[in-house]
């Protein structure tokens, strides 16, 4: 099993500088924004197909 020390961690972090730190965050939060449209159009389609199933579920049991 991997155990990796505390203390390891927390130097490993803070032995990144100030720069690296700014383009790492930086594109995080750039493929946030690139992604997010894509996510919200599969979320709309699945809500929509779901919508669309439950509507022909009931329309079947009406007949």
């Amino acid at each position: 099993m991997n155990n990796i020390n505390i203390n390891d961690l927390s130097q490993i972090l803070l032995g990144i500088s100030g720069n690296k730190l700014l383009i790492i965050s930086g594109l995080i939060l750039g493929l946030g924004f690139l992604l997010k449209p894509i996510l919200k159009d599969i979320i709309s389609i699945i809500i929509d197909k779901r919508k669309h199933n439950k509507d022909n579920n009931h329309h079947g049991e009406a007949l």
